[in-house]
């Protein structure tokens, strides 16, 4: 072994036997926590953005299916008034499937 060699031996067993101070250990608690609150915040500008996306798609989900209803109201020849006071006459508890199949059987009077 060259000396080079044996002198880095040396110093990282000294490393290993030497102990850190409280004011060392507190310095790397610091810097922990610093890079802890970094994740924080970035984790939380992340889950901005998809809050924000989320609300966009949201939006154009409205849009369309307002754009849908609309279509099916003039093609129809009805208002959404109409529509709206059709589903207010409905009993709670009855669904819309139950509703498709009183028509379609027949059992439901227009």
């Amino acid at each position: 072994m060259n000396n080079t060699n044996i002198t880095a031996e040396i110093s990282s067993e000294e490393k290993k036997s030497v102990k850190r101070t409280d004011a060392e250990k507190l310095a790397e608690l610091y810097a922990k926590k610093n890079k802890l609150i970094e994740q924080q915040i970035t984790a939380k500008r992340k889950s901005k953005n998809i809050d924000i996306q989320l609300t966009k798609t949201n939006g154009k989900i409205q849009e369309y299916e307002n754009k849908a209803l609309y279509k099916i109201c003039n093609e129809m020849n009805i208002t959404v008034k109409d529509i709206i006071s059709f589903l207010e006459k409905i009993p709670k508890g009855i669904t819309i499937e139950e509703i498709e199949n009183r028509a379609f059987n027949q059992q439901l009077h227009f």
